[in-house]
């Protein structure tokens, strides 16, 4: 009888700690969610402070580009007579109203002289990569472009990042081909696929243009 109830008690006591166990397995299971949550809204929030960076500087841009022109008849880079202007520049554009591809890279030396940008290399996004002018980058985009990619023209954004962006510039406009923002595949199939923007993945595969207007 003595034997059968401490059975008994030894019994119930492993019942009172397998059950005291799960309630503490549920409390850390509850904290790891509660953990994680927090962490992906924090990502989320960093994510829109990057967006918001580079609309901003997509727009400081498009100004000082538009400020230099109004200036001095010339768009950066394209001024013949940046060195006469400026006594810290040695490279003229040819005077040909258009920014070509040589003369990109002079595009922030004319702005940095003017007093429109702070430095004289292409200013670099949150993201990493950098922005540059582009002239008639696409047949589908005509003109002049601010572009944001990496070097070796890979992309700079993931796909839902890249329609936050146009979302924050365009609006809500559901087509990723129109509107001041354009979207294009870095080549990878990752951004893109079957006409439409690949939602599905996260892979950092999109290069955006913005119109100078």
């Amino acid at each position: 009888m003595f034997k059968s109830q401490n059975t008994l008690l030894l019994h119930s006591k492993n019942k009172y700690f397998k059950a005291f166990s799960l309630i503490e397995i549920s409390i850390v299971l509850t904290i790891i969610g509660v953990m994680l949550g927090a962490m992906f809204h924090g990502q989320e929030l960093l994510d829109s402070a990057k967006i918001q960076s580079v609309v901003s500087e997509y727009q400081k841009i498009n100004l000082a580009i538009h400020s230099y022109k109004e200036s001095y008849g010339f768009y950066p880079g394209d001024d013949p007579k940046a060195s006469e202007r400026f006594i810290d520049v040695s490279n003229n554009g040819n005077g040909n109203h258009i920014i070509d591809e040589s003369e990109s890279n002079i595009v922030w030396q004319h702005l940095k002289a003017s007093g429109n940008t702070e430095n004289s290399t292409s200013p670099t996004s949150r993201f990493g990569g950098n922005f540059e002018i582009v002239y008639n980058p696409d047949s589908h985009l005509q003109g002049h472009w601010i572009k944001l990619s990496n070097p070796q023209n890979s992309g700079i954004l993931t796909p839902k990042q890249a329609q936050k962006l146009k979302t924050k510039i365009d609006g809500n406009h559901s087509v990723f081909t129109e509107g001041y923002l354009q979207i294009k595949d870095d080549g990878s199939d990752e951004c893109i696929k079957s006409g439409a923007l690949n939602a599905n993945s996260t892979k950092s595969s999109c290069i955006t243009f913005m119109k100078i207007s």
